[in-house]
């Protein structure tokens, strides 16, 4: 799933090889979540817990680190990451 996204990205000339994604955890917890908004912006965000993972070995590794990032040189696993890099973002939203 995550190789096709970066292939996707590519195709569309995104000129990206590090993504946020909408995975995040607040400070101190040790649960990840999914932040997921609806298409709507009145109907507020809500956070599913993660039914899969895909952590590059040793992640997450920073009780710090609040977001999540995807990166093309460690094959599309996901990393714990500070957030103030800028990256381009990938996102899913729920148009039910």
């Amino acid at each position: 799933m995550n190789v096709t996204l970066f292939s996707e990205a590519t195709k569309a000339q995104t000129g990206c090889s590090r993504y946020w994604t909408s995975g995040y955890r607040w400070v101190g917890m040790t649960n990840w979540v999914w932040r997921i908004k609806r298409a709507e912006g009145h109907i507020p965000a809500v956070d599913l817990e993660m039914s899969y993972t895909n952590w590059k070995s040793g992640q997450p590794d920073n009780d710090n680190i609040v977001a999540m990032a995807m990166f093309e040189s460690d094959d599309c696993k996901w990393n714990d990451w500070p957030v103030q890099m800028a990256y381009c973002g990938v996102c899913e939203l729920d148009f039910s």
